[in-house]
């Protein structure tokens, strides 16, 4: 996978994680509640870094789709703490991917940390570490 293909399923996955998230949120309380607050900022700084990054390489990123399909009814807590769990998840795959494709350091710099986060976010929310497939 190219750089830029692998930058464009990073934001493609960010967009697609910050509607969930806010989709989730509805269903969150108390401090859980403001931890996805925290975590929606976030991904909407990454979100930004990865625009800038596709566009100075002169490409045009990706629109987000004006809704996703969810795995599944989020009615409750338990459902959107699992729904962001499973976006972590599958974040820290795509942002290996993008890891093992980057060409340069800024943009591998970038996609370890963000691997980094999404992993972390994945236990926050009640994941098992696991070993990532790169490569």
């Amino acid at each position: 996978m190219s750089e830029i293909d692998a930058l464009q399923a990073c934001l493609a996955g960010e967009h697609a994680a910050i509607y969930a998230i806010g989709v989730a949120g509805g269903n969150l309380k108390g401090s859980r509640f403001g931890a996805a607050r925290q975590l929606y900022a976030a991904h909407e700084l990454r979100r930004d870094r990865l625009i800038d990054l596709i566009t100075a390489a002169k490409a045009k990123p990706v629109a987000p789709e004006p809704a996703y399909d969810l795995p599944a009814p989020v009615t409750g807590q338990p459902a959107a703490t699992a729904l962001i769990r499973l976006v972590e998840q599958r974040l820290a795959v795509v942002y290996g991917d993008l890891t093992a494709g980057a060409e340069s350091k800024e943009t591998r710099t970038f996609a370890v940390q963000a691997g980094i986060a999404a992993a972390r976010e994945q236990i926050n929310w009640g994941g098992a570490p696991a070993a990532l497939p790169l490569g």
